[in-house]
């Protein structure tokens, strides 16, 4: 028997309808538990909040709990008893995918670790945790914080032979500098209060000051400071929390405030190393300027500290060798490979690979990150750390957001990974062989040493992601929109699938989107059709090309989903008419195949409603917007174009055609095949669909 599920209400009538589908239907419906925050869940009466406590007490709540309850209740008039069957199960089991999205500030500084709330919620939800187990997905991104009790129980999932499922871990730390703000509706702890993070060190360098590939040189451990040695009740941050972790196979931390959890981070890169392919590691606003998130390099430095059982014990200085990359790769990677030479203050700096180091009990760490996805958020890069630490034949995606040194890395990777021919002293216009992998890009800022790295080192049409921004405050970009198009666009023309370029406005500058408006040449080959494989497109373009742009969506028929953040010379603030031209260019040519629509500061989705619907949808369309078009009319004839012929129509002799059954219903007639019904197109105004259209999550330009 084959039975179709559309969302969960068809689950759930499914394990009505008879026990024998109430095990198959509980798996499907609880394998996945999502908390999203509505904007409205403040004034909503505690709706939101009742969703979170109803939901995370079901995943809680023991078995013998409901089987107690089932006794005492019994059952009664007008009142159906829990049967066994559902006492017994266990719903906590069949969750493979954990998440609490985030939601509204004035929502999620309820449940602050700061607050009593915020407890409550981190041990209701490490309860629910410690059931889970088959749970493959643990995502937290919401910036309340998050305790040690749940790592602890994340850490103790295993199933019945006795192993953990759990593969992908992505969390959101907190911005410490924001529990401490008090609350009017809600008191805080006095035991839970965080102090906000450390400030920068001072340093004292020489005026002669020098920088290598893997940092800022430092002479001598007298120009470090060594941290004391604290208790544990004197900690800022929660422990244990990712050393404590099981092997995953994708990590993804982000806003982190403090040098432990990077300390953290590197015990559980080690442990994860052989199955590790996907990372992103992201540094808060308030701490990419302190000491210990730049790279610094120099001959007492060091990486981690391998005899500290724990970060509060590390007896090595902030300024660690390598900066962030080189702390999380501090146990599998040593940066100095070569015997140890002398060094002094008055010497000439030395590299740090210059500089053995062991490692830990003498036993020389040579391993490497075999990643095929890296994403850095505010990460001042070390680039010598980059290019020997990680395997980079295998990685395929790559991510560089508002990172330090991102250009030195551009060149470095260009230098290094030049293609090379394929015959020994082959003639220069000989065939090559290209060392690199990499498919998708996700960058901010560019600049020309990433066009230039692009273009000498990736294979024609092999590019198929490219994000692009830039949010530097600079008078010009570094790159125009006519380079990208010459140097990436046109070069990988049949392989590009998303691309997104946008100069996003920033406080105090209100002009910034037009330095990358995509017009001309650029504008006419995306519209040609060249470019057979582009899925999702968000450009800026001139009001003047708006109509010529829709005018050639045919030839752009598997473009799916289209963001258009800002039109220049269009200043309203209601863009739906321009979304119903997009809407009534697909009504008439179906082989388009666009659904997800991005104007401005809107987001909309065309559907297919239903054929009996007489071109009223009030369940979703908008009052007094429906649209009105061929596909949607109901009337006894069919409405004419300029030409006299049938809107839905190609082009009259070949290809769909629209016509009229005996029975007044509306069909598409192919030549030769058999006909179906036309199922007219609606348009409906939607939250912005970051889930189902990749480019509307990135257009933000953070991870």
């Amino acid at each position: 028997m084959y039975i179709q599920i559309h969302d969960g209400s068809d689950l759930i009538a499914l394990a009505m309808a008879h026990s024998a589908f109430f095990e198959l239907a509980m798996s499907k419906l609880y394998s996945w538990f999502d908390i999203c925050w509505t904007p409205s869940a403040a004034e909503d009466d505690g709706k939101g909040v009742d969703a979170l406590s109803y939901g995370l007490a079901t995943l809680a709540l023991p078995n013998r709990f409901a089987q107690s309850i089932s006794r005492l209740r019994g059952p009664g008039p007008g009142r159906l008893g829990l049967t066994r069957q559902v006492a017994n199960h266990d719903y906590a089991s069949y969750v493979r995918t954990f998440s609490i999205s985030n939601g509204p500030p004035d929502v999620t500084s309820e449940y602050s670790i700061a607050r009593e709330s915020g407890k409550m919620l981190c041990t209701l939800v490490a309860l629910a945790l410690s059931k889970m187990a088959h749970l493959e997905s643990f995502i937290w991104d919401t910036d309340s914080g998050i305790l040690s009790d749940i790592f602890m129980a994340l850490s103790s999932l295993e199933d019945e032979h006795g192993e953990s499922q759990l593969g992908h871990v992505w969390i959101r730390l907190h911005d410490r500098t924001n529990l401490n703000t008090p609350s009017s509706s809600s008191s805080s702890s006095p035991t839970m209060g965080l102090p906000a993070p450390p400030a920068p060190l001072a340093i004292t360098q020489t005026n002669n000051k020098l920088s290598t590939a893997i940092g800022n040189y430092v002479y001598s451990a007298a120009d470090t400071s060594v941290p004391e040695t604290k208790k544990f009740a004197d900690i800022s941050v929660q422990y244990p929390t990712f050393s404590i972790l099981p092997p995953l196979k994708s990590l993804t931390v982000l806003n982190i405030d403090d040098i432990s959890y990077l300390d953290e981070l590197s015990i559980l890169i080690e442990r994860s190393a052989p199955c590790l392919v996907d990372l992103s590691v992201g540094l808060s606003a308030s701490s990419c300027s302190q000491d210990f998130a730049l790279p610094w390099d120099g001959p007492d430095l060091q990486q981690v500290d391998h005899e500290a059982k724990w970060p509060g014990e590390s007896k090595i200085p902030l300024f660690r060798l390598g900066g962030v990359l080189g702390i999380l790769v501090g146990r599998i990677y040593d940066i100095r490979r070569k015997p140890k030479t002398e060094v002094s203050a008055k010497s000439q700096p030395v590299a740090a690979e210059e500089v053995s180091d062991t490692g830990r009990e003498g036993v020389r760490l040579d391993g490497k990150l075999k990643l095929r996805t890296l994403a850095l958020e505010r990460v001042a890069i070390s680039p010598g750390v980059m290019v020997r630490a990680i395997d980079w034949s295998n990685m395929t995606s790559l991510t560089i957001l508002d990172c330090i040194h991102s250009d030195t890395l551009w060149k470095i990777l260009r230098k290094h990974f030049q293609p090379t021919p394929l015959v020994r002293g082959a003639p220069q216009k000989s065939p090559v062989q290209y060392r690199l992998s990499l498919k998708q890009f996700h960058v901010d800022p560019v600049s020309p040493s990433f066009i230039t790295f692009v273009r000498e080192t990736l294979a024609p049409n092999t590019l198929d992601t490219l994000y692009l921004h830039d949010q530097r405050h600079t008078t010009r970009p570094l790159v125009t929109a006519d380079q990208i198009f010459n140097t990436i666009v046109k070069r990988h023309r049949s392989s590009i699938e998303n691309l997104l370029i946008n100069c996003p406005n920033n406080r105090g500058s209100r002009d910034r989107y037009k330095r990358w408006v995509v017009e001309g040449d650029f504008l006419a080959y995306i519209m040609s059709g060249k470019m057979k494989s582009l899925r999702a497109l968000g450009i800026v373009m001139n009001r003047k090309d708006w109509h010529k742009f829709i005018r050639h969506l045919p030839q752009m028929a598997t473009l799916r989903a289209l963001y258009i953040p800002r039109i220049v010379g269009y200043h309203l603030d209601a863009p739906r008419e321009l979304a119903m031209s997009i809407m009534d260019t697909v009504s008439l040519r179906r082989e388009i195949q666009l659904v997800h629509i991005g104007l401005l500061k809107k987001c909309y989705e065309i559907y297919e409603g239903d054929p009996q619907d007489g071109g009223n949808d009030a369940a979703h369309e908008d009052d007094g917007d429906s649209t009105s078009d061929s596909s949607s009319s109901t009337s006894d004839e069919p409405e004419a174009t300029d030409n006299g012929l049938t809107e839905g129509s190609d082009d009259g002799i070949d290809g769909p055609f629209e016509y009229l059954s005996d029975d007044g219903q509306s069909h598409i007639g192919h030549l030769g095949a058999a006909t179906r019904p036309l199922r007219p197109l609606r348009l409906r105004e939607i939250v912005c669909c970051e889930d189902e259209a990749e480019i509307f999550r990135v257009r933000h330009g953070r991870l």
